[in-house]
């Protein structure tokens, strides 16, 4: 403590501390390093039948809280006016096409610009919000992270890997799952619209049963082609090999969307945040190489990296940078602590999520965390 750069130390708006934060803060503040203050309720923390407030009104008992700030309370849950409106709104969508129109709505009455709030439960609804917000709000804020697994990125990654794994394996390439690859949004930005049509013609005209071979493919398709799919159909390819090969692939819908940046400035935000899906996605293969150079190149070898790939997709999150002094709020639940807007939108907020139904995962019992008083 004595060789801390700090002099002072304001611990502010903590709520439930477990045993070591407590005696931590308990010590620095013993140091005259740190003050800890509170900004509460009295609806939550004086009435015994409120859980919001149960964690402060243990810590109360505590010395901490006799060291502390005075802390800052009021009555502004019960005293202060609001309105509060609820709407059952049926999927994601829908959410979002509801939340654009009172956003609309209010923006006539006022400036509602950084007074504003949308709070997500559901980290799902990231992209249909983002995309229904008023363009006439100017300036808007992310707080959260992307889920990696809602990206059209991560589709189209399994979608690749889906397609060289069967052509690997059985040295065709199926018609179903090729088709669901030309109707995917970046098929055409990496083939180009004539290609992916003449691709859907050919699946078309010649229905062969059990899918092509890369000959077949190719010999069916334009001459241009076999330069852009030469890498991807070819069938002895390693994990590794593949992996670069789909790495090429998002660098040329990566070059594709920066032409389409520099004829229309006006999708500049849309495209922008597509293009940080496709650089997570190459980051994700990259950081993967060293292990893809593992797997066998033969039999379950594409299996394997598409698992690591999908338990790694359930974790991940791509942060979104923005400005947090301008514009329309967007945050998850954990970002809104100690933070005050004039109107608050609050979506997915449904059963399961608030509150969360998962359990963490720990090997400590339930039991035992509850005897020793971790959290």
């Amino acid at each position: 403590v004595s060789q801390s750069r700090y002099k002072k130390v304001i611990l502010a708006g903590f709520n439930a501390l477990n045993t070591c934060e407590e005696q931590v803060f308990s010590y620095l503040i013993d140091c005259g390093k740190a003050e800890i203050i509170w900004d509460l309720d009295t609806y939550y923390t004086r009435d015994p039948i409120q859980e919001a407030g149960f964690n402060f009104r243990k810590l109360s008992q505590s010395s901490l809280v006799k060291k502390a700030v005075k802390p800052l309370e009021g009555n502004y849950l019960a005293e202060l006016p609001r309105t509060i409106t609820v709407a059952g709104v049926p999927m994601h969508t829908a959410q979002a096409r509801t939340m654009q129109l009172l956003l609309d709505e209010l923006s006539q009455k006022e400036n509602i610009s950084i007074e504003t709030a949308v709070v997500l439960g559901d980290e799902e609804l990231i992209y249909p919000v983002l995309s229904a917000i008023p363009t006439h709000l100017g300036n808007f804020n992310a707080t959260l992270g992307l889920p990696y697994k809602s990206t059209k990125a991560y589709s189209f990654l399994l979608l690749l890997l889906q397609l060289m794994e069967h052509n690997m394996l059985h040295k065709r390439i199926p018609n179903r799952p090729l088709l669901d690859a030309t109707l995917h949004p970046y098929t055409e930005s990496w083939l180009g619209q004539e290609l992916v049509k003449a691709i859907q013609k050919l699946l078309k005209e010649k229905r062969i049963k059990h899918g092509f071979t890369s000959q077949e493919l190719l010999s069916g398709l334009p001459p241009e082609a076999e330069a852009k799919l030469s890498g991807f159909v070819n069938p002895n390819l390693s994990p590794k090999a593949a992996s670069e090969v789909i790495q090429s692939i998002f660098d040329v819908i990566l070059q594709q969307m920066g032409q389409v940046l520099e004829e229309d400035e006006t999708l500049q935000a849309g495209e922008n945040l597509l293009s940080q899906e496709l650089y997570f996605s190459k980051q994700v293969l990259a950081r993967l190489s060293d292990f893809a150079a593992l797997l066998p190149v033969q039999e379950n070898g594409l299996k394997s990296l598409e698992k690591v790939i999908v338990m790694l997709a359930g974790k991940e999150s791509i942060p979104l940078v923005g400005e947090p002094l301008k514009g329309l709020q967007v945050m998850g639940m954990l970002e809104t602590r100690n933070l005050d807007f004039k109107h608050v939108f609050l979506l997915g907020f449904n059963e399961g999520k608030i509150p969360s139904a998962e359990n963490t995962a720990t090997f400590i019992t339930h039991e035992t965390r509850f005897h020793f008083g971790l959290p």
